[in-house]
């Protein structure tokens, strides 16, 4: 769990700034948060968004499904 702890804040601090222009990033984890998913579910998928952009915009296109 560490591990992936570990993995997860890599992937937060590759998240834009908040106070940049992209509100979407910043709100990316907050929004993830909200869909009440254990822990480990809600990391792996942060950690995906980060590695395929395709799968954040997906996300985003899918707000209130």
């Amino acid at each position: 769990m560490d591990m992936v702890t570990n993995d997860f804040a890599k992937v937060v601090a590759k998240l834009s700034d908040p106070s940049k222009s992209n509100p979407s990033k910043r709100d990316l984890v907050e929004e993830v948060n909200k869909l009440g998913l254990p822990e480990e579910e809600e990391i792996n998928l942060v950690i995906k968004f980060a590695h395929n952009q395709q799968y954040e915009k997906f996300f985003w296109e899918f707000e209130g499904s």
